[in-house]
């Protein structure tokens, strides 16, 4: 198994801030909410939007420090020694 890099953990936050976007701001939230209860397109684009935010910042600094956490648990192949 490959070491956890910088490159690695970047490009994590970077699809996951991409699909908190477009899940939070563009696609479904504001959209369904705008056709069916006829809500105010600046408001839930606004709520949609801090949503976003909280998520990737949350997920930045919470998800970093899991993937680190995990990736020191995974033990290296032929680590092990067998006993007699």
């Amino acid at each position: 198994m490959k070491k956890l890099s910088v490159k690695s953990v970047v490009a994590i936050g970077i699809g996951a801030a991409l699909f908190f976007v477009l899940g939070k701001v563009a696609i479904p939230s504001p959209v369904l909410d705008i056709l069916i209860y006829a809500e105010p397109v600046e408001k839930l684009f606004a709520q949609g939007l801090m949503a976003a935010v909280a998520n990737i910042i949350t997920t930045g600094v919470v998800g970093t420090l899991l993937l680190l956490g995990y990736a020191k648990t995974v033990v290296k192949r032929g680590s092990l020694e067998k006993e007699d």
